[in-house]
């Protein structure tokens, strides 16, 4: 029997089978997630030299667009801050990172990609980056007024664990940004399944913004406030306080 990591009832139903992986759903609170439970350790092709490259191509050749939505953000967000203290999980590039130092900021980006984050010290020399996961970084008594995670929560395979690492290591009143796909963004109107490509098994979650609610109450955040889209997708895109 699978428990759901946001409600933790054991009520889950079959949601879809795309190719050789399975989705299932809570009955009580709608959120969806991959079976079997992948470990990112095992998941050699988000660790690889080619996938690495292949994202440097990607963004980089947004570099501009991409460094102007950061500063807007960083700007944002600093309004919120009581403190100078950000950690960026899943830095990428290392926009937002740059974006915040610019703002006298003390910002430090996590990046799981090596090829990533040696791209990213060399784009931006000045700010400061960690090639590790999350989970396994020790930030000894360092604690953080802005916790920034763009697109990142959806790939993790243990998310209350991810939430918690974030959760400790924040400072009382800080503030978290996060963005993450929402799952009605992929139903469809085909008649075989219903459902676009979910994206197994670099995707292994998807939230509403009801579960989101009470997934971040659960780990001592409050005060939940959606940021609207003015882009028209569809996805989450919040700011929380830690108690």
């Amino acid at each position: 029997m699978t428990t759901c990591a946001v409600c933790n009832t054991e009520k889950t139903i079959d949601l879809v089978q795309q190719n050789n992986f399975f989705w299932q759903k809570c009955e009580e609170c709608n959120y969806a997630f991959l079976l079997p439970d992948y470990k990112v350790e095992d998941d050699l092709d988000v660790l690889s030299t080619d996938r690495g490259n292949a994202y440097i191509d990607f963004y980089g050749k947004k570099f501009k667009s991409k460094m102007k939505r950061a500063r807007k953000r960083a700007t944002s967000i600093k309004k919120h801050a009581k403190g100078k203290q950000v950690l960026d999980v899943g830095c990428n590039l290392g926009y937002f990172v740059e974006a915040c130092r610019e703002l006298n900021m003390q910002a430090l980006g996590v990046e799981v990609s090596q090829p990533v984050v040696d791209q990213a010290k060399q784009y931006f020399p000045k700010s400061e980056f960690i090639c590790d996961f999350l989970e396994n970084i020790d930030f000894e008594d360092r604690r953080f007024d802005v916790v920034y995670t763009s697109e990142v929560i959806e790939h993790v395979p243990d998310v209350n664990g991810f939430m918690s690492c974030i959760a400790k290591n924040m400072n009382k009143g800080g503030v978290l940004y996060l963005t993450t796909p929402e799952l009605k963004r992929y139903k469809s109107n085909s008649e075989t399944d219903g459902w676009e490509n979910l994206h197994a098994p670099n995707h292994r979650q998807y939230f509403s913004k009801d579960n989101m609610v009470s997934f971040l109450e659960k780990h001592g955040f409050e005060n939940i406030k959606f940021v609207r889209n003015w882009n028209f997708k569809t996805g989450i895109k919040l700011l929380a306080f830690k108690k």
